[in-house]
């Protein structure tokens, strides 16, 4: 496994996708904790800190077990759709939700 590292990879342009991403991932995590921050009472910011941190690595660890099985029983084109319908699933389901909160209120 390691030692096809080099063929037909791109270690240049894999760097600066980790990098793009980890900016994005930031940005996420910083809005996140920002919202928590201002949705909390002062007594309750660790257990919304708590819960945030646990939803967000149960979905971290479903993607990464999809795209990881996807990739090794499909190979990583497929991975790459896998993970394109899980993203549109998952923005379905934020738009649907943002209607329905829209209504409420």
């Amino acid at each position: 496994m390691l030692d096809n590292i080099g063929s037909g990879t791109r270690l240049g342009g894999f760097g600066l996708m980790c990098f793009i991403l980890g900016i994005g991932v930031s940005c996420i995590q910083t809005t996140s904790g920002l919202i928590i921050n201002d949705v909390a009472s002062e007594g309750d910011v660790g257990q919304y800190f708590s819960a945030h941190f646990s939803l967000t690595h149960l979905w971290w660890l479903f993607t990464y077990l999809a795209a990881g099985l996807s990739a090794s029983w499909f190979g990583m084109t497929a991975a790459y759709w896998v993970m394109l319908v899980i993203a549109g699933v998952r923005a379905l389901f934020y738009v649907s939700s943002l209607r329905h909160h829209r209504s409420i209120v």
